[in-house]
């Protein structure tokens, strides 16, 4: 059943875009409302009706623009996620778009992100509205105990009008709260004055002084006393200058109230909201992050050459990296001490097109290595710039082999030189870890890509080396390998299903490659990334076996929950079958 999508389209009446764009989120299963509007008033007009799901904003209209039409949509004041449309190829274009406030550019070219995204926007949002639901529960619950401490008993404390202040009198929750006795505060004029902590005396003196302003009402102050036993008291101070029936000053009374509790809540609650307000924005993030990945790693699977994987990663790493400038280096058979550069975006991107194997760190020692220029001492030769910024390098490494390397940095365009620890903001630990496995994604394709080139060129000599039309058909026979009705064809790379053709993903061919090469034999998870993919052990992700595994069952298996050739035996062992029997159905 299709699913119902509200969309308000920003594009120009003739934009031979919009259809494009409709027909893509119909393939998505969306049921489409859609209003579009060309202008700044038909905007803010249309966001007064019932609630959008969605904004698609053209880049560039004929009187109004992208960049306008986040700003009406700021001005509402309302949560929408807004995508940006745009048919340029400049990345810097993206970078504007997102700069301007866009949650995501798509485009249209790529349109194929189109669905993914939106879907992705709209999770995202319903995040925030929870967190506002949860924000206000949160207030709500702190003035319902705000409102029960202020019931509380309180300590009245009346003083003389001298210079002094004298005590006259203090009533006994008084003495409970603060452990002085009336004798000590008639005999001791300055026990009050000397017992407010110092950092809130001048405070709270000045404050309290307004009683005396003709007309003023009760004086209002919050401050912190010392009581005998040193324990630090917050007061809630109400002085009120009494008067006579002729109008004259008599005295002063003052009501005070222990709101230690209160105040300890307050500060409890306050952490408590910033840590939310802090996990919420870093589940969102993470959200933001895991659903990028996902979309990479699918389109990273459908590429079918090493230039295109290059391109697809140099067109998300800019999304997840939105400040940092980079460059992705590969290294070629026929310079294997150099790199040369594969891609680059940002601000700041690298200058060097070519750089030495040796005078990159990560490459020396085959893991991630960030600096911080110039303060590290284990900054990578290669970056040769004076001006401060923090980077990172992350080796391309799969299979055993290294194929290339990532590289991030973001530089502070001052002429300050700043510490460390304030250049490593952005690129945290959590950056870190990202970036290794994106990096690591790009890797694991490029590397599946090279086998298959390696592998028909073996097919190809092999054919060369039969010369006559036997030999071809033996070459062609041993490019085969048959289990069952499966055929597996490895010079073209495609599997037969009976009489059905199935098109696997370098990644999926690698993995039924090696189950039909071993047809009956039975291989868990952690064997197949190890055997399959050569992960070392304990690295890889079972979920990653999983993930493929489902995919090549929908692809190759009449009824996928009942698998009849790549069967689950036990909980994680894999196997493939010529199909006779059928597992029993899966969930």
């Amino acid at each position: 059943m299709a699913k119902p999508l509200r969309v308000l389209l920003v594009a120009d009446a003739a934009d031979d875009a919009i259809p494009l764009l409709l027909d893509e989120l119909r393939r998505g299963d969306y049921e489409l409302q859609v209003e579009r509007v060309d202008t700044a008033a038909a905007m803010r007009a249309a966001l007064e009706a019932p609630a959008w799901d969605v904004i698609l904003a053209g880049y560039a209209l004929q009187h109004f623009s992208a960049s306008a039409a986040l700003a009406v949509l700021r001005d509402s004041g309302l949560d929408i996620p807004c995508l940006v449309i745009t048919d340029a190829e400049e990345n810097e274009s993206l970078r504007t778009a997102l700069t301007v406030g866009g949650h995501d550019c798509i485009r249209l070219q790529n349109l194929a992100r189109l669905v993914p995204a939106v879907e992705r926007e709209m999770r995202a949002a319903r995040v925030r509205a929870a967190r506002a639901l949860t924000e206000a529960a949160l207030r709500e619950a702190e003035a319902r105990y705000r409102l029960l401490v202020e019931q509380l008993p309180v300590g009245v404390h009346v003083m003389a009008l001298d210079a002094d202040g004298s005590t006259l009198s203090i009533s006994p929750p008084l003495e409970r709260i603060l452990g002085f006795s009336l004798a000590e505060w008639v005999a001791d004029p300055q026990l009050w004055r000397r017992q407010i902590h110092a950092e809130d005396r001048e405070r709270a003196l000045a404050e309290l002084a307004h009683v005396y302003t003709p007309g003023a009402g009760p004086a209002i102050a919050e401050y912190r006393m010392l009581a005998r036993d040193g324990r630090v008291v917050w007061i809630r101070d109400e002085t009120l200058l009494v008067r006579d029936a002729a109008g004259q000053p008599r005295y002063l009374q003052s009501v005070k109230l222990d709101i230690t509790t209160r105040k300890r809540s307050e500060a409890e609650a306050e952490a408590l909201q910033r840590d939310m307000s802090q996990w919420v924005k870093e589940l969102e993030q993470a959200n933001r992050e895991m659903a990028l990945v996902t979309e990479l790693a699918q389109m990273l699977q459908g590429c079918r050459s090493a230039d295109e994987a290059f391109r697809v990663a140099a067109d998300f790493i800019p999304l997840l990296f939105p400040a940092e400038s980079g460059a992705l280096y590969r290294l070629t058979p026929s310079t294997p001490d150099r790199l040369e550069r594969a891609a680059a975006w940002g601000r700041f991107p690298p200058a060097e097109a070519e750089l030495a194997r040796d005078d990159c760190l990560a490459l020396r020692r085959s893991r991630p290595v960030a600096a911080d220029v110039p303060f590290s001492g284990q900054a990578c030769a290669h970056l040769g710039e004076p001006a401060p910024m923090s980077t990172l390098c992350v080796p391309l490494s799969a299979q055993g082999e290294t194929l290339g390397m990532l590289h991030l940095r973001l530089r502070r365009n001052t002429g300050e030189l700043r510490p460390p620890d304030a250049l490593r903001e952005a690129l945290t630990e959590p950056k870190q870890r990202l970036a290794a496995t994106v990096a690591e994604q790009l890797a694991l394709v490029l590397a599946n890509l090279k086998r298959q080139a390696e592998l028909q060129a073996r097919v190809d000599s092999a054919e060369l080396a039969a010369g006559d039309a036997n030999g071809t058909e033996a070459a062609e026979l041993a490019a085969q390998v048959v289990v069952g009705p499966l055929v597996l064809n490895c010079r073209t790379f495609e599997l037969w299903v009976g009489d059905r053709v199935v098109n696997p993903t370098p990644v999926e061919f690698d993995l039924l490659q090696f189950l039909m090469r071993n047809a009956g034999k039975v291989f868990t998870a952690e064997q197949l990334l190890q055997e399959v993919w050569r992960y070392p052990p304990g690295t890889g992700s079972q979920e990653l076996v999983r993930a493929h595994v489902k995919n090549l069952r929908a692809k190759l298996e009449p009824n996928p929950r009942r698998p009849v050739f790549l069967k689950t035996i036990g909980r994680f062992g894999y196997t493939i079958t010529p199909g006779e029997t059928p597992e029993p159905e899966q969930a």
